[in-house]
């Protein structure tokens, strides 16, 4: 009878034991979505070289930039797709263009202009002073806000970048004293997005 009760006993507590590690189970396959999961889970995705997610009740967008990105030169550059002419502002006027930089400063991303009026050969023994005296201006300096559960890739706000006047002034600028036409300044209201365009290769942005 002793032996009876002691098989029971052990069967019992192989049960239970089987029963917690079902449950433990169970919990495991609940995947937990990372801070840019979480950050973009009510946007629409739209992927290309620079990934951004819109978001679809207010249109605030965001920026994901990986390690691949980071300590790497890009153009940019920016045009007129349309205007009014009596604001010098035509379709197809070209704004200007500029190399660009995006880096990591803990928990920034920084944006910098490099300068490209200099070329210094590498053979050559003056190189080695190559960034001495050359400007590179920070433009963009934008918080992290979110990143993924390997820390590879960072989310920032589009609309600082993209929304304002950070990488291309619009409004002219008027010597003293000037009296005619002068174009207002940039709406925080107004300005939206028209249109997003996103390429493995490049990333277009179409502002109002």
């Amino acid at each position: 009878m002793k032996k009876i009760y002691v098989l029971i006993i052990f069967l019992v507590s192989f049960s239970n034991i089987f029963s917690q590690n079902i449950f433990k189970n169970k919990k495991q396959k609940v995947k937990k979505l990372d801070e840019i999961e979480s950050k973009t889970k009510n946007c629409e995705k739209l992927e290309g070289l620079f990934n951004i997610y819109q978001n679809k009740k207010d249109g605030k967008s965001y920026l994901e930039l990986d390690t691949s990105h980071l300590n790497k030169e890009y153009i940019y550059f920016s045009y007129y797709e349309n205007g009014v002419l009596e604001a010098g502002s035509v379709k197809g006027r070209f704004r200007g263009s500029k190399v660009i930089k995006i880096n990591k400063f803990y928990e920034n991303i920084d944006i910098t202009i490099e300068n490209t009026k200099y070329y210094f050969d590498k053979q050559s023994p003056l190189s080695k002073g190559s960034k001495t005296n050359i400007n590179t201006p920070l433009i963009i300096t934008e918080k992290i806000i979110a990143k993924n559960n390997s820390k590879t890739k960072f989310l920032i706000s589009a609309d600082n970048i993209f929304l304002n006047e950070s990488f291309q002034q619009i409004k002219s600028s008027y010597f003293p004293g000037y009296k005619g036409f002068k174009m207002g300044n940039l709406s925080k209201t107004k300005t939206r997005y028209h249109k997003i365009r996103n390429y493995p290769q490049n990333t277009d942005v179409i502002v109002n």
